[in-house]
């Protein structure tokens, strides 16, 4: 009943084309379907000798059908295999078991907030009201995480992570028939209990270790800088002070330096109470 008041609500005015899912998935941005394993694809011309493995990508391709606004980059995590082996090609694409999608799916629609589609004025603030009050109630558990595993793919410590900076990693096992297979949430062995980690760590081609940063928009430190060792060991945390919560994407890395740009992009959730978005400019 609250839902459904809720979205009659925000389909009296149209959405804009930004959160618009009929402009944002569509085309060839529609969703596709998970797919096994087709071996022996057609191959125009000749595969050379010297190019044997996997490809993998991922990207956004929501499970069920949005609700309300949506963005392109709410849609869950969808894994995409190319192997090539002995001059033949197989494919195949899976969804990245995140515990949101496996809940969503056990209840056959949305229902956790999208960060970027949803959450704007007060139809945001209520819909989040409404998150809590079915986590209040058992229908959800937030605790397990809320992140679609969307935006990367990452190969560090022999395992394959998808990421998404609202969450830690997922791992993901590539099967010897290529097909993909989610191991679980990992938290690099209870080394990243309390931290979300961004979508694009770097790795040093030398070292081997492999940098990332953390985010807070709610409470101080907003950032933290932290770093993992080849054989995954996690070095301390490195509070970095910023006077708003940012959203930091993206970050580099130098022979010698972790550059990490001064962002212009913030979180205000106070803007929400005014009707507008809370990731806004400075």
């Amino acid at each position: 009943m609250a839902e459904a008041a809720l979205v009659s609500h925000e389909r009296r005015r149209p959405f804009p084309k930004t959160t618009d899912p009929r402009v944002q998935i569509t085309g060839n941005f529609s969703p596709v379907q998970e797919q096994k394993v087709r071996g022996q694809l057609p191959v125009n011309g000749t595969i050379p000798e010297s190019i044997e493995g996997i490809y993998v990508r991922n990207g956004a391709n929501p499970l069920l059908e949005p609700v309300s606004g949506h963005h392109f980059f709410d849609g869950d995590g969808m894994i995409h295999a190319l192997k090539i082996e002995k001059g033949s090609a197989s494919y195949a694409c899976r969804f990245t078991e995140t515990e949101r999608l496996k809940q969503e799916r056990v209840h056959g629609r949305p229902l956790f907030p999208k960060s970027i589609g949803e959450l704007h004025g007060h139809s945001g603030i209520a819909r989040l009201l409404l998150f809590y009050a079915r986590g209040l109630c058992g229908l959800l558990d937030h605790t397990k995480g809320t992140g679609v595993a969307n935006a990367s793919l990452v190969y560090f410590n022999d395992r394959l992570l998808a990421l998404s900076e609202d969450d830690r990693p997922y791992q993901v096992r590539i099967t010897p028939c290529g097909d993909l297979e989610t191991v679980g949430r990992y938290n690099f062995n209870g080394q990243l209990k309390h931290s979300t980690m961004i979508a694009h760590p770097k790795i040093d081609p030398v070292s081997k270790e492999l940098f990332a940063l953390s985010y807070d928009f709610v409470q101080k430190p907003y950032l933290k800088y932290f770093r993992f060792f080849p054989d995954g060991e996690k070095s301390p945390d490195i509070d970095i002070p910023l006077p708003v919560p940012t959203m930091m994407h993206d970050f580099a890395i130098t022979e010698n330096f972790v550059v990490i740009p001064d962002q212009q992009v913030v979180f205000k959730l106070q803007e929400m109470l005014r009707g507008g978005s809370p990731v806004t400019l400075r």
